[in-house]
């Protein structure tokens, strides 16, 4: 066995998968001690065949999430997002990440929750007949039991709907995870698709780490399998270096639960072929939680798991951050490199960067020194313009 090391003042097996079973998440304690050190925890056959079947979830994954769908179709629409199709995947698609712990660049492409998204555009949706659909519409083609076996990858977030949400979270086989202590965003995210043309896994967004403040969020399978890579980013390493710089290769199951910090871990997902899965679909809903402190859970009754009050306004929103360390001044990317229309660069009060043009074309320049892991901001254009270099 791999030697016990310490991280944050808890030891944990650092160069291993960290794992547990059901029953040793069961209490607050436990989840804590096994999770914060690193922000990563695979717990397998956390829900059995007989949990998965009597939810419904195991039995007709396909028809449950197409009746979520078509009862709902503003909600799904606000947020409505085809990770990936596989007609814009190729065999270059991944050859740019890295697992050694290097960068290939000084800018990457990163998703951001917390904002909202814009239509699908539509190179991302699978068949000519299915551009011209509406979200929600989109939603049920694809799921129809009918359809062609395209491969997709999509993904929506069940928010401001009170009634969408409940009817969720009471079919699952748990509605939070099974240790208690926490508290948990009021919104789910669904992430579903398949994978039925031979040509291999498919892969979902780019490697990529998230802008959120909450603690964790954690993926319970509810049908199919998915694949994740997962490394951990540069301020984990420097906290924990005895990480393995190259992460982990994790494959979830139907009935698995995994959990992790993906504000701290660069994430991939793909999903594996889904012929033999049930309704052959890969499903899974997530929820983002916080732990609950010592005033909290005295006024929570004892630790038990509860809802935010407040509403959340999830969503996917695709942006640019440092993957190193910037000096000022530093021209970060040229108009040529960003593409039309590809990115949003974040607005604030304080920027960290600045549009200018420079020798006939606008560029990206850093403004101040930017850190590893900080994302690119510039003023809003009511506020500056391009300047002349």
């Amino acid at each position: 066995a791999p030697a016990m090391s310490s991280c944050g003042g808890v030891k944990s097996r650092s160069r291993m998968l960290p794992r547990a079973t059901r029953r040793e998440v069961a209490s607050a304690a436990d989840f804590r001690a096994l999770f914060a050190p690193h922000g990563l925890l695979l717990v397998k056959r956390c829900c059995g065949h007989t949990d998965l079947t009597l939810s419904g979830w195991g039995d007709e994954p396909r028809h449950r999430l197409a009746a979520l769908t078509q009862a709902h179709p503003e909600m799904v629409a606000s947020t409505w997002t085809l990770e990936h199709s596989r007609e814009n995947s190729g065999p270059e698609r991944n050859s740019t990440r890295e697992h050694s712990g290097r960068t290939a660049a000084r800018g990457s492409k990163a998703t951001a929750k917390r904002r909202r998204t814009s239509e699908p555009t539509a190179s991302d949706v699978p068949s000519e007949s299915t551009k011209a659909l509406p979200p929600d519409k989109q939603a049920a083609k694809l799921l129809d039991t009918g359809a062609p076996k395209s491969s997709w990858y999509a993904s929506f977030v069940v928010q401001h709907d009170e009634e969408a949400l409940s009817a969720l979270l009471s079919s699952l086989p748990f509605a939070v995870a099974p240790a208690h202590g926490l508290r948990h965003l009021h919104c789910a995210w669904i992430f579903f698709g398949q994978n039925l043309d031979g040509a291999g896994d498919l892969a979902g967004r780019d490697e990529h780490t998230d802008k959120v403040s909450h603690d964790g969020t954690w993926h319970l399978q509810l049908a199919g399998s998915k694949r994740w890579r997962v490394r951990p980013s540069d301020e984990l390493l420097a906290e924990c270096p005895e990480l393995p710089a190259v992460g982990y290769d994790v494959v979830c199951e139907a009935g698995d639960l995994f959990v992790i910090n993906t504000r701290l871990w660069w994430h991939q997902t793909s999903i594996p072929e889904t012929e033999a899965a049930q309704d052959g679909l890969s499903l899974s809903v997530a929820r983002d939680f916080t732990f609950i402190t010592h005033t909290e859970d005295s006024a929570s009754s004892a630790g038990r798991d509860t809802e935010a009050e407040a509403g959340c306004d999830m969503t996917n929103l695709d942006g640019l951050f440092a993957t190193d360390d910037i000096e000022a001044d530093t021209i970060i990317l040229k108009q040529s490199d960003m593409g039309a229309g590809e990115l949003e660069i974040e607005v604030s009060e304080d920027p960290n960067c600045a549009l200018v043009e420079v020798e006939n074309e606008v560029v990206l320049v850093s403004k101040k020194d930017i850190r590893a892991g900080e994302w690119f901001s510039v003023a809003d254009e009511d506020d500056s313009s391009a300047e002349d270099d």
